[in-house]
């Protein structure tokens, strides 16, 4: 900017500024990351004349690796659109079986909506698709975020089993507050939790794991296994996949939210991570400096050992 001379007193200030050019402010700095996977923006660059140079943003950690996609399904029902939608990218939606059709809850413990419904028979999400039944030599894990509101003499949250036909697989709650993980080949083979594990009104994170190699099946709660059994392999002559399910005499009154099938043997190290920080990882953040390390660990923090490695691509 130039100034003129407006008096002759003042000639030779004005002609040094006619001269001289006034450094320039520097630009501003990049923003801040806006999530845990983005870092900041760079520096802003100096102005004329050394002008400084504006604060680079800074960062504010890794995300966690997500497993959605090694899942053989996946069902969050984060809103109406996804009701029975598998996010795992395999396509085994579920379709509506019955009337009286289950709801969204915007009340769940992690943040997303729920499925919700009181019992109904012969009401569930449901498919046939080949994929959820299980053949002997077939090893399984299923699991979900679950909520009971009422005490029905059992519940069933996850089924595809025939009680008096050719078995399946099934997780469920009784009426004493007992969680089950079950399998069948004609006869049913069940491991439980103590009464009153599962209370009314409680969010808690459950998980059975079928081990076809050891004929062993496990249950956990909130990343903890609570019991374990030997047990015979899974038949399951194509009894439909439900969530919950449409079995007269069991029905679903609660919410379930995260459900999740995976086609193998998941670790114990596995399943505490799922509970810990979601299938998705999204409830944790990794130590940037070391990205097999958690900075924060979700369900687990501040204790985040024993869960696999953060930056782990699958729970393989």
């Amino acid at each position: 900017m130039r100034r003129s001379a407006v008096a002759s007193t003042l000639f030779l200030w004005s002609a040094c500024l006619a001269t001289t050019e006034l450094p320039s402010p520097g630009t501003t700095g990049g923003a801040s990351g806006s999530d845990t996977s983005t870092g900041g923006g760079a520096a802003g660059s100096g102005g004329t004349n050394n002008g400084s140079g504006g604060a680079g943003g800074s960062g504010t950690g890794l995300s966690a690796a997500d497993w959605t996609s090694a899942m053989l399904a996946v069902y969050r029902f984060e809103d109406a659109n996804d009701l029975g939608f598998d996010s795992s990218g395999n396509a085994l939606h579920l379709s509506p079986v019955g009337t009286g059709m289950p709801t969204q809850s915007p009340e769940h413990a992690e943040g997303m909506a729920a499925l919700a419904t009181t019992v109904v028979p012969h009401t569930a999400l449901s498919s046939s698709a080949s994929a959820f039944q299980s053949p002997p030599g077939t090893s399984l894990t299923w699991g979900a975020w679950l909520h009971a509101v009422a005490h029905p003499d059992v519940t069933d949250y996850m089924d595809a089993i025939a009680r008096t036909g050719n078995g399946g697989y099934v997780m469920s709650r009784h009426m004493t507050g007992a969680l089950n993980c079950t399998v069948s080949d004609g006869t049913v083979h069940n491991v439980s939790t103590p009464a009153d594990a599962f209370p009314l009104g409680t969010w808690l994170h459950a998980t059975c794991v079928f081990d076809n190699a050891n004929d062993e099946l496990s249950l956990s709660i909130n990343g903890a296994m609570l019991a374990k059994g030997t047990v015979s392999d899974i038949v399951n002559g194509f009894q439909p996949f439900g969530v919950p399910t449409d079995e007269p005499g069991s029905g679903f009154e609660g919410l379930i939210d995260e459900a999740f099938v995976y086609a193998g043997v998941l670790s114990q190290a596995a399943v505490r991570r799922i509970h810990a920080c979601g299938i998705d990882g999204s409830r944790c953040e990794c130590d940037e400096a070391v990205p097999a390390a958690y900075a924060h660990c979700g369900n687990a923090h501040p204790a985040c050992d024993m869960l696999d490695p953060c930056n782990k691509p699958s729970p393989e």
